[in-house]
């Protein structure tokens, strides 16, 4: 419980300096499926961190056979090291273990997120630097945040699978983290995709020059 309520607590620090906040993200996408993978494993990227609720799952819902085999042709087809991170209950991370029937994904825990702990252990375990490993997730104020602090180069942001929010009986605090993460969300969402539409723009008009010359 303590340790639940530090990880609110950074989060509302996220949400405080967040204007201050440089590079969180370094792209963007509506799903896990349309994340390039192979473009990753060329780029460097060996090991991918992904988080468990409204990212690979729906909130509090089992991991569906798509998405088991998903992560496995991930693994065997392209060749990444595959880790979840979640910070749901202790009880829900043991009932992902039993039910996901995938000897290659470790699955870890933690109530601590954004706090570093959990990425560097699952960094330890598979014996994969940082810049080599891309976390993806759909909360700013902790898969990427929590990221970043680790010194994770590649940190992605998905759109959440579903809106469980609107309906559940939470705290105050965490249904206004999720609000303002939503602001926040889509601010940065726009901003990475008109950084990558002027990257690609300037490409263009290098091969022109180029071709002029």
């Amino acid at each position: 419980m303590v340790s639940r309520i530090h990880g609110l607590i950074l989060q509302m620090w996220f949400l405080i300096t967040a204007p201050f906040q440089r590079d969180l993200i370094t792209d963007t996408a509506r799903s896990i499926y349309q994340i390039d993978f192979a473009s990753l494993k060329k780029q460097g990227v060996s090991l991918v961190i992904f988080d468990l609720d409204d990212t690979l799952a729906h909130w509090r819902a089992s991991i569906s056979q798509e998405v088991m085999s998903f992560l496995n042709s991930l693994h065997n087809d392209i060749g990444m090291s595959i880790a979840i991170l979640t910070n749901s209950t202790m009880a829900r991370g043991k009932k992902i273990k039993k039910t996901l029937d995938l000897d290659h994904v470790v699955i870890m825990q933690t109530p601590t997120k954004p706090l570093t702990g959990g990425y560097i252990k699952i960094l330890l375990h598979y014996n994969t630097p940082a810049d080599k490993t891309a976390m993806i997730g759909d909360r700013l104020a902790t898969d990427m945040w929590g990221a970043k602090r680790a010194g994770i180069k590649t940190r992605i942001l998905v759109e959440p699978c579903s809106n469980h929010m609107q309906n559940y009986s939470s705290f105050f605090v965490q249904k206004l983290i999720r609000a303002l993460e939503r602001t926040l969300y889509g601010n940065l969402f726009f901003a990475v995709r008109n950084n990558k539409k002027k990257s690609e723009q300037n490409s263009k008009n290098e091969d022109r020059n180029t071709l002029k010359r």
